[in-house]
């Protein structure tokens, strides 16, 4: 499989698949917690007009302005890159773009994120913040990984 061929199954499943889940919670949930896990996992029906954590709250067009232009940037970072990156980097990379652009869609179209995913009392959170903390992890460790291997 080719680097690219990865990047867009990742890039494309992880948009799909959140925006297809937050139309089934959006459709299908109220704001009642749903215990799926005793006293462990929850779906949750809640709108976030906020960043994480509900930081930044009722500042949608700033926060729509800015995970669009981080979106570009890392998609320009990315083809700019991209005969130079490993695969760890192209895959953590295909992933926080996913998350970033996914909610950007959230912002754009509804004014708010669709969040449903509850674990203990975490913030209620969704797969596109799922892909962005997965792929910043992914991404820290490429990194080190190649600091490591400079130092070698």
């Amino acid at each position: 499989m080719t680097k690219l061929f990865i990047y867009l199954t990742i890039l494309n499943s992880c948009i799909l698949g959140d925006q297809i889940t937050k139309l089934w919670a959006r459709t299908h949930l109220n704001t009642a917690k749903v215990e799926i896990i005793s006293n462990f996992f929850y779906l949750h029906l809640n709108f976030n007009t906020g960043a994480a954590f509900s930081s930044f709250s009722n500042h949608i067009v700033i926060l729509t302005i800015i995970s669009f232009l981080a979106s570009i940037f890392i998609l320009i970072y990315t083809i700019k890159n991209f005969k130079e990156l490993n695969i760890l980097k192209i895959v953590s990379l295909a992933f926080i773009l996913a998350g970033a652009f996914a909610n950007f869609i959230d912002r754009f179209v509804f004014q708010k994120v669709t969040d449903f995913i509850s674990i203990l009392n975490f913030p209620v959170f969704n797969i596109a913040d799922i892909c962005l903390s997965l792929g910043a992890c992914l991404f820290l460790i490429a990194l080190l990984k190649s600091k490591e291997t400079a130092i070698i």
